[in-house]
């Protein structure tokens, strides 16, 4: 047997054990709100054996990958409906209500009137969460979710006056207080 032979072969084998322990760490971490990552660890780590295994080794990293990809497929819709994820994305909603309201604070402190227009407070920040911002004529702030199942659901920003000070109330008509920010569930 040459050296490259040999080397083919132990490159080989650590891509199969590569792949079986990728296999194995995917299984254990799936438990109920961990089946979509450990599919995902799955196919990746099948991919080792795919690309640098010998022919017989290669069928036992295409199971591994179509077993997690497969999987990591079925699950993605449950996957994106996650409490986890759906409360990360809130959290990225809720970060650009905070800073719409500082900006429409500072143009009522400046012209003591509310804004017209979004392009006046000259604030354009929206991630992916975001679908949209609207500005009300009462400088209400209402940010629409571009993400499932909260797509096209708002946050509302509502603004008060008192003794020169700024006051905002956060509230949903249409989402679940379970996926609001603690500040925005009203009683």
């Amino acid at each position: 047997m040459s050296l490259a032979s040999k080397v083919a072969e132990s490159a080989s084998r650590l891509a199969l054990t590569f792949s079986w322990a990728g296999f194995l760490w995917g299984l254990l971490v799936m438990s109920p709100t961990g089946r979509f990552g450990g599919f995902v660890i799955m196919a990746a780590c099948a991919v080792v054996p795919v690309v640098l295994g010998s022919r017989r080794y290669r069928i036992y990293g295409a199971v591994s990958l179509v077993i997690g990809l497969g999987g990591a497929s079925l699950l993605y819709k449950d996957y994106q409906s996650d409490p986890y994820f759906v409360r990360a994305k809130m959290a990225e909603v809720f970060a650009v209500g905070s800073d719409y309201r500082t900006a429409v604070g500072t143009y009522w402190e400046r012209h003591h009137a509310w804004p017209e227009r979004i392009e006046d407070i000259g604030l354009q920040r929206s991630p992916q969460s975001v679908k949209t911002v609207v500005l009300e004529a009462s400088g209400a702030i209402r940010i629409i979710a571009s993400f499932a199942p909260l797509e096209d659901k708002s946050v509302v920003f509502v603004p008060s006056v008192s003794g020169g000070a700024i006051q905002w109330k956060c509230f949903s008509e249409d989402i679940a207080k379970v996926h609001l920010p603690s500040g925005c569930r009203q009683e």
